[in-house]
């Protein structure tokens, strides 16, 4: 969870993402579990007030937009939408 404060749109959002995956793929001392066992970062974006003023209901949506993000591929982020809760259940993930 990250708590980001001043982004007030979903653009500033998506640029915080694209900084934070940039940042997460620069780490030096991470570099072996990248490569090894291929480890990602994905990222789940809900906005507040706009999107629930409901700290519960924000989390919510961010880990369902984060699910959304690793559905469509590791290193990569997602702004919930609604309608997205439908698209989880339809292509539920499986542990292999």
């Amino acid at each position: 969870l990250q708590i980001t404060p001043g982004v007030a749109s979903e653009e500033e959002a998506a640029a915080a993402a694209r900084e934070m995956l940039a940042g997460f793929q620069a780490q030096d001392a991470l570099q072996p579990f990248i490569r090894d066992f291929e480890v990602g970062l994905s990222i789940g974006v809900a906005l507040f007030p706009s999107m629930s003023s409901d700290c519960n209901e924000l989390m919510k949506l961010a880990d369902i937009a984060m699910y959304h993000a690793k559905y469509n591929g590791k290193n990569n982020f997602a702004v919930y939408r609604p309608g997205m809760e439908g698209i989880m259940e339809n292509n539920r993930l499986s542990i292999r």
